[in-house]
């Protein structure tokens, strides 16, 4: 059996995030299929960390919010993974991102698009820190 094409895929997910990449690559004649494939993963890696990397420079995500089942008001916050939850009172809930200001800090809030929501357990809202500049 002769082996004409190799492929290498990568996939990262984190927080609801997926990032994936497949590469492909045609052999030529004495070519090994190994080094070819070693090498298509390795750049599929650095195309998947520069997609990571390039994202938001300036915002870092630390949580999730969901709708308050006391209020339709009210956002249930966690801003960090095992952090508690925090009630936090939202004036727009109908913009898909809106900012703010807790304890000097500012956080945006992005609605997360039904369609990428994989069930009703997910959060309604990622959560980010917006970083400074130092």
């Amino acid at each position: 059996m002769k082996i004409k094409e190799v492929q290498a895929g990568v996939k990262v997910s984190s927080n609801y995030n997926s990032y994936s990449i497949n590469l492909t690559a045609n052999l030529e004649e004495n070519e090994s299929y190994e080094e070819i494939g070693k090498f298509l993963i390795e750049k599929a890696k650095e195309i998947i960390d520069d997609k990571i990397e390039n994202k938001n420079e300036k915002e870092i995500e630390t949580g999730a919010a969901w709708y308050s089942k006391n209020s339709p008001r009210k956002l249930s916050v966690q801003y960090s993974k095992n952090g508690p939850f925090l009630e936090l009172e939202i004036e727009d809930l109908e913009e898909g991102e809106f900012k703010q200001i807790i304890e000097g800090e500012t956080f945006v809030f992005r609605r997360i698009p039904l369609e990428k929501r994989k069930s009703s357990k997910m959060p309604v809202f990622r959560v980010y820190k917006e970083v400074k500049n130092e």
